[in-house]
């Protein structure tokens, strides 16, 4: 019999969601104990000992006690225990608030929820922090294509903030804490152009990508060196190179040695 990759408390109200979650995860090698609600999960986790839990995966919206609420009394009682967030209904506001180790979008393929178990329980093993997501800061026009952004976004592990101009854009920057700006920049009017220079001047230290329908790759090196950016795409855009670019422009500007913020 093949080795069991540990033990997940599993949470959810509706119960052919809660077999089918389970289900699924015992058949990709874990044993699984459901509850229907969060004061179920305390009294499981209180009964059977919460040092037999290696994780806990819980919906969000429950009635008697919901996710956040669960997550509240985890970290107070059993710190060391990491939480996941399987969600159709929670916006970034309330994740980013609540701070679980992690979180999927619903729907989201078995790949994508067993990739973030595995990370969550390796970190945790490993007596690290499990890895937040990144705060993305959204600053594009086209509302299809932000919500479309979006949702690929949350299902790479990144937490999306959208913002409808430079003013706004600095105003959240002001107020939290992000791992990347993407941006929208056109040639018609100077705005775009602006909005990205006043964060860059702020903000030196902040990746930013940028995404165009208007300039040609080759011309972004003129643009760069108008404005200044760590990653260029151009509309229309597969989400999956999105997502790669996003990745590369992020790792590669955490990896070069930060600057000082000008005054």
């Amino acid at each position: 019999m093949a080795e069991k990759k540990g033990n997940i408390l599993v949470i959810d109200d509706d119960p052919n969601l809660l077999f089918l979650l389970a289900d699924t995860l015992t058949s990709i090698g874990y044993d699984c104990m459901a509850a229907t609600d969060g004061i179920e999960a305390l009294d499981m986790l209180g009964q059977e000992n919460a040092e037999q839990f290696d994780l806990v995966v819980t919906d969000i919206k429950m009635p008697n006690m919901d996710g956040i609420g669960l997550l509240s009394e985890v970290r107070r009682e059993f710190s060391d225990l990491p939480v996941l967030f399987i969600t159709g209904v929670a916006s970034e506001e309330i994740i980013a608030a609540a701070s679980p180790d992690g979180f999927l979008a619903k729907p989201f393929r078995i790949s994508q929820m067993e990739d973030l178990i595995e990370r969550t329980l390796a970190a945790k093993h490993a007596n690290k922090p499990s890895s937040k997501p990144r705060q993305v800061l959204l600053n594009l026009r086209e509302d299809r294509f932000r919500d479309a952004l979006s949702e690929a976004l949350i299902c790479s592990h990144y937490l999306p903030f959208a913002v409808s101009g430079g003013d706004e854009a600095l105003e959240e920057l002001e107020r939290g804490s992000f791992d990347v700006m993407i941006a929208g920049v056109e040639k018609r009017g100077g705005q775009d152009r602006k909005a990205v220079r006043n964060v860059r001047t702020k903000h030196p230290n902040l990746p930013v990508l940028l995404i165009s329908s208007s300039y040609a790759v080759e011309e972004a090196n003129r643009l760069k060196d108008q404005i200044g950016f760590d990653g260029f795409l151009t509309k229309p855009c597969d989400m999956v190179d999105l997502i790669s670019e996003l990745d590369r422009t992020v790792s590669k500007r955490n990896q070069e040695k930060p600057t000082e913020p000008m005054a």
